[in-house]
């Protein structure tokens, strides 16, 4: 990650540049507290850059700054302009900012910048970061569960099963017990109140860190998720 600054610090010093290269799929900006006129990104003294990726399309969201942005804020992604940009509001609820990106193909690295008049805030992302995720089920069949059921599902790639145990949800169910075995597979069960009918199953993993120095401190969250629709008998 590389952050630049372009203003003076509250003591009359510049502050410095710093320059952290990590592979990151998330950049978020967080903040406290929710005020009324619009924010420049190096106001933030917790500065983080989140991108979601689904199927080949990242998104940004920045939370918690609960501010709107500045009108010159822009994203980025190798080079192309973000297709839609939300500068985010705190009146009358918080509603963060967020951008999307067209889509992009699944080989090589990638570079997303997200920028105002203050700073820019550049994050190299890893070569498998738009790769697509897939998870089926085993033994393979119809996504049809029943209530009190363990479902065994393949994930692919086999590299994100390295980090910590994947997030699993079900419906209205956001925290799911599941288990990573060593043949790729990710186990968990349905819960035995769980809605009967049509519902979306998430299984993601995420993989944070924290990096940066100076002023500000960065942390990066990489979520790499597969959905299906699925039934509850």
């Amino acid at each position: 990650m590389r952050r630049t600054s372009s203003r003076e610090d509250r003591r009359g010093t510049r502050a410095e540049s710093s320059t952290v290269m990590r592979p990151v799929v998330l950049i978020a900006v967080l903040a406290s507290g929710c005020l009324s006129q619009d924010a420049s990104l190096d106001e933030f003294a917790d500065l983080q850059v989140a991108v979601n990726i689904k199927d080949g399309v990242a998104s940004v969201t920045l939370f918690n700054v609960c501010r709107t942005l500045d009108a010159s804020l822009t994203g980025s992604l190798d080079g192309v302009p973000a297709a839609n940009i939300d500068r985010g509001r705190s009146d009358p609820s918080c509603h963060d900012p967020s951008m999307s990106f067209p889509p992009r193909d699944p080989v090589g690295d990638a570079t997303i910048v997200i920028r105002d008049d203050s700073m820019a805030v550049t994050g190299t992302l890893p070569a498998d970061a738009f790769a697509l995720r897939r998870m089926t089920l085993v033994p393979d069949g119809p996504w049809v569960f029943t209530r009190g059921q363990t479902v065994v599902v393949h994930w692919e790639p086999p590299s994100d099963l390295a980090g910590p145990n994947p997030s699993v949800s079900l419906g209205l169910a956001t925290t799911l017990p599941a288990s990573v075995g060593t043949d790729g597979n990710i186990t968990f069960t349905v819960p035995p109140m769980a809605d009967v009918g049509t519902s979306q199953l998430a299984i993601g993993f995420t993989f944070t860190g924290t990096f940066c120095s100076s002023d500000h401190r960065c942390t990066v969250h990489v979520v790499r998720a597969a959905h299906a629709s699925v039934t509850i008998q």
